[in-house]
């Protein structure tokens, strides 16, 4: 019979990061209105209520990092694909000018283009940084034969795409870091609400059904799946049943 209150339903809730903080800032503001009514639990709950905030706060300002850290990172995607479709038309602007010196099948040609012109404008983001290399070293062994202004062109684009390609990366990591620490800030948030669920229904023993007051039950139900009466029931255990 009391399986179903074992449960903590803060760290089983499917809500998105925006709607579990707006059911914890919901549930602070309404505690702080708490007439505890000289229970022996007050000076607890004051305490715990005071870490909820503390940690709230942090957990606010994570998710506002991760997001300003994501926005960042998708501004730095479009610099990289843009970089890649500017590498792309170069190489081809600059096949027609090669050829007309080296045609296909010479030497020459071949080192540059040794799969053709097609493998350059089926390069993605994970290669081309690569083929733009190779291209670059085969520009400088024959750079007494080829317009020294297409090797000078291929090597800006090379440091300018390598940099941006590193800082997209960068900024990759501090996403993924971002959400590792709003993921471990979430769950101590869980703990801290169902500590306090647990001391507000010390406090309201006699009345159990007050303890609602204090919770969205709504964003708790459309969190959790439906479950029998015989299972860990999450809205038996914010609102024990009469």
């Amino acid at each position: 019979m009391f399986e179903k209150h074992l449960t903590n339903p803060f760290l089983t809730s499917r809500l998105s990061d925006d709607k579990f903080s707006k059911l914890t800032q919901g549930h602070i503001e309404t505690a702080k209105l708490l007439n505890t009514n000289g229970s022996p639990y007050a000076a607890l709950f004051a305490d715990n209520l005071t870490s909820t905030q503390t940690i709230f706060k942090s957990y606010n300002d994570s998710l506002s990092g991760k997001a300003l850290n994501k926005a960042q990172r998708e501004g730095k995607t479009i610099v990289v694909y843009t970089g890649i479709q500017s590498i792309k038309k170069f190489i081809s602007s600059k096949e027609g000018v090669i050829k007309d010196k080296f045609p296909k099948g010479s030497p020459v040609y071949e080192e540059l283009y040794p799969k053709g012109i097609g493998e350059y404008s089926k390069a993605n983001v994970e290669n081309m940084a690569r083929l733009l290399k190779r291209f670059i070293d085969a520009l400088t062994a024959h750079q007494g034969e080829i317009d020294k202004s297409i090797l000078d062109q291929a090597q800006a684009y090379y440091d300018s795409f390598t940099q941006t390609r590193q800082a997209q990366l960068s900024k990759k990591g501090e996403v993924k870091d971002g959400s590792t620490a709003s993921e471990t800030l979430r769950k101590q948030l869980s703990v801290q609400l169902f500590k306090n669920m647990l001391l507000l229904l010390l406090i309201y023993v006699d009345n159990p059904e007050k303890v609602k007051d204090y919770f969205d039950e709504a964003f708790i139900k459309k969190s959790s799946p439906h479950v029998d009466a015989g299972s860990n029931n999450v809205q038996s255990a914010v609102a024990p049943a009469k």
